[in-house]
């Protein structure tokens, strides 16, 4: 924002990079003071791209693919790019039992610097609780023999 009586030149201009922009200062009192031309000279700098992380501790293999872009927000408006592996290899999604390593890339934009980071995530094997069922063949035997378990 330019101090009071200053303005662009050009007054839809938005300061997005370093560079001199032409403005004007108008005095309140025009019948005694010039209007003034001249050039400002802005050094604009990036704002930092910040990825915060909200990784579950907990997570156990469940059959489901987890829905891992929710785990991660970004400061301003733009996407984040994800890159998985699995044991060094690319994978499409969480699923199975493993760590995996998930790379967040943020593109750098007119406002924001990129942004590259690599988080490991972890997915712990789920408890195996074994059914056995245990069905006895009554309708194959004959009269007068014992019925055998069949287990299944």
């Amino acid at each position: 924002k330019l101090p009071s009586g200053w303005a662009f030149n050009n007054p839809n201009t938005v300061i997005s990079e370093s560079g001199k922009y032409p403005v004007t200062y108008t005095p309140a009192d025009t019948e005694n003071y010039n209007t003034i031309s001249s050039t400002v000279t802005v050094n604009a700098s990036k704002h930092d791209s910040i990825i915060t992380k909200s990784i579950p501790s907990n997570l156990v293999y469940n059959e489901s693919a987890y829905d891992y872009t929710q785990w991660f927000t970004l400061n301003h408006s733009e996407t984040i790019s994800y890159t998985i592996t699995l044991n060094g290899q690319p994978v499409a999604s969480i699923v199975n039992a493993g760590t995996y390593s998930i790379t967040l890339t943020v593109a750098e934009t007119d406002y924001y610097k990129g942004l590259t980071e690599t988080v490991e995530v972890v997915v712990a094997q789920a408890a195996y609780t074994p059914y056995l069922s245990v069905l006895f063949a009554s309708q194959y035997v004959t009269s007068g023999s014992k019925s055998s378990p069949i287990l299944s």
